[in-house]
């Protein structure tokens, strides 16, 4: 009886078909992934108008509003005002 047993020198991924798909694998992965040249980076406009809603409590009492552009307005209760200047408002 011959107890000596014969060994695998070499790897299935590293002969034949296994070998081919592995280098065909790691050529797809390194060069079909170039980085793109179109330089695809928006940049949003800055607001021309803008809105702001008041909720005061309780509901009767007054309200002054001002902001940029010697922007003024007076009211009582809750109020949506729209189509301002974009800058900083004060209530």
């Amino acid at each position: 009886m011959n107890k000596y047993t014969r060994t695998r020198r070499s790897a299935f991924l590293t002969r034949g078909i296994g070998g081919l798909l592995v280098a065909l694998v790691c050529a797809v992965t390194l060069f079909g992934c170039k980085g793109s040249t179109n330089n695809n980076t928006y940049i949003n406009p800055s607001p021309t108008a803008g809105s702001l809603n008041v909720n005061v409590n309780p509901v009767s009492a007054a309200v002054v509003v001002t902001g940029p552009a010697s922007f003024t307005k007076s009211f009582t209760g809750n109020q949506f005002l729209t189509e301002l200047t974009t800058g900083q408002y004060t209530a």
